[in-house]
């Protein structure tokens, strides 16, 4: 439908932005592998799940981007535990 805003990002074409939002929710699995992989004391396969996680979160978002910004985090913190 013509005129409508994407309901996750209110971009002002619904179509042409599903391909970011489907990277942005595979970056979050990538995150969500990382903590598991933490959780089973598999600090290196998180922290390669993490960084994955933030190469997307920067293609899709930049650098400023607040998920980004989290996506950092993460790494860091993983990083500081090897």
């Amino acid at each position: 439908m013509r005129g409508e805003n994407c309901r996750l990002c209110e971009h002002p074409s619904q179509h042409s932005c599903v391909r970011g939002h489907v990277l942005i929710a595979a970056c979050h699995r990538y995150l969500e592998a990382a903590k598991l992989n933490e959780s089973h004391g598999r600090l290196e396969e998180a922290l390669r799940c993490a960084e994955r996680g933030l190469e997307i979160d920067r293609d899709c978002l930049g650098i400023d981007h607040p998920l980004y910004q989290n996506s950092l985090k993460a790494v860091r913190d993983l990083r500081r535990l090897q």
